[in-house]
């Protein structure tokens, strides 16, 4: 199923296909340890899936071998506000107190955007400009309060003069960069020292007020950071949403092989007759080579997280348990910067992300390598249901085989091999898929 989600952007008619692209291979693994306080028979577990979305595609996705053996099967769910996606695993037969190692990872193909198109002066647009479909992202909710008297004064005082939306989202990234930059350091510091959060935050492993309104008191950490800069954005008509990624751009985060314990928390601005515009604190254009976007937040999402009272304290959700009976460990063979805390706490889930490689060829060229990339992706999701008949298995472990001999191509710069790879899987998924469907019938 092919879809083209760019809610209401307009494609950019100023880019010469004779230009050159840059094409990124990232890849992102994920490692859950799950726990039960009782047996259960059937569990579903579900993470947040990078759709395909602007210059994203997913490439692969699969589990590592150090999985447990009790996860039956995993396969790729729609969500309802498209187009998002969720990884789902069904696991049967935990015990009591046994521990369930989930670790899987997926690879995207990233065409970078520079944004070098972006107009420097963008006028303050009625709402007439902006599409339908895109209106929601102006609206409050309990997480992002963009109707409080506390928001629209600050987004007041940020504005100015200035009749420029671009000179206003990036006064407001400035400002929320360094926003209770003291207070950030002290909750920085509970965070970290083992010791501090085992006596500041018992009992749970991140706690704190992360809606919009507490961040402009309080201050906090991305999370809350978005909330508060959608807040600011929406409140002076600039439609926000909130995206959640695997990040590792910054600073912190150079080192790319690094685990980490969370997604990274970001937004998204529209700009009418340009389209989105992605940005995170401090920076307005901030390139897709830094990141994978798992997740775009909508308004049912910002109620769910609330106003910093929930469970979640602000922060909407990126993996989903069907029983509450399950809880995680904390993976501290793997996260050596954040140190398990001093106090009974829930875990956290272990992130990391890398740059395969990456290249620069003609952007026709790269285009046409995305569009690959998303029919063999959507091939694959069809072909992932298990199935015992020993043809589709050896079929789809051949269709495997040229797939990853695909990312080595990629990662030698081995262009022309590369899409040759990139065909073969594709044929021989929709062979597959082909088969099923004939045997069905029959």
């Amino acid at each position: 199923m092919s879809h083209n989600f760019n809610f209401g952007d307009k494609l950019n008619q100023n880019i010469n296909q004779n230009s050159y692209a840059n094409l990124y291979l990232l890849h992102s693994e994920i490692f859950f340890i799950l726990k039960s306080n009782k047996n259960i028979k059937s569990l579903k577990m579900s993470h947040s899936f990078p759709p395909i979305y602007g210059n994203q595609v997913p490439f692969c996705y699969g589990l590592n071998k150090k999985s447990s053996s009790k996860i039956r099967k995993l396969y790729i769910s729609e969500s309802r506000n498209l187009p998002n996606r969720k990884i789902i695993f069904e696991i049967d037969n935990i015990k009591k107190d046994e521990e369930i190692t989930i670790y899987f990872y997926y690879i995207v193909m990233i065409l970078n955007n520079d944004y070098k198109t972006v107009p420097t002066f963008i006028p303050f647009n009625k709402i007439e400009k902006i599409p339908i479909n895109v209106r929601e992202w102006l609206k409050p909710s309990l997480s992002v309060q963009s109707d409080s008297i506390l928001i629209m004064l600050k987004s007041y005082l940020l504005k100015g003069f200035t009749k420029n939306e671009i000179e206003f989202v990036d006064r407001v990234l400035i400002y929320t960069s360094f926003h209770r930059f003291f207070l950030q350091i002290i909750r920085y510091l509970l965070e970290t020292n083992s010791v501090l959060r085992g006596i500041f935050l018992p009992k749970k492993y991140y706690t704190g007020l992360n809606d919009a309104i507490s961040y402009s008191l309080i201050g906090g950490l991305c999370a809350a950071q978005t909330n508060y800069i959608a807040a600011l954005l929406r409140s002076k008509g600039i439609p926000t949403r909130i995206l959640i990624a695997t990040e590792f751009g910054r600073f912190r985060f150079a080192n790319e092989k690094t685990w980490l314990d969370s997604q990274h928390y970001m937004i998204e601005f529209y700009l009418p007759d340009y389209g989105w515009i992605i940005s995170t604190a401090g920076k307005i254009k901030y390139q897709h080579k830094n990141f994978i976007i798992t997740r775009i937040l909508y308004q049912v999402d910002e109620n769910i997280a609330g106003n910093g009272l929930s469970y979640y304290g602000g922060s909407a959700p990126w993996f989903w348990f069907s029983d509450d009976n399950v809880s995680l460990i904390f993976p501290d063979k793997l996260i050596s910067f954040y140190k398990k805390p001093k106090s009974k706490v829930s875990g956290v889930p272990a992130i990391r992300l890398w740059t395969e490689n990456s290249i620069i060829i003609k952007r026709k060229i790269a285009e046409y390598i995305m569009e690959l990339t998303k029919n063999m992706h959507e091939a694959q999701i069809k072909c992932e249901i298990v199935n015992k008949n020993k043809i589709i298995l050896r079929e789809l472990q051949d269709a495997m085989y040229y797939q990853k001999s695909a990312i080595e191509k990629f990662k030698n710069s081995d262009i022309k091999n590369f899409i040759k790879l990139l065909k073969k899987t594709e044929k021989k998924l929709n062979e597959i898929i082909q088969y099923k469907n004939d045997k069905e019938i029959n």
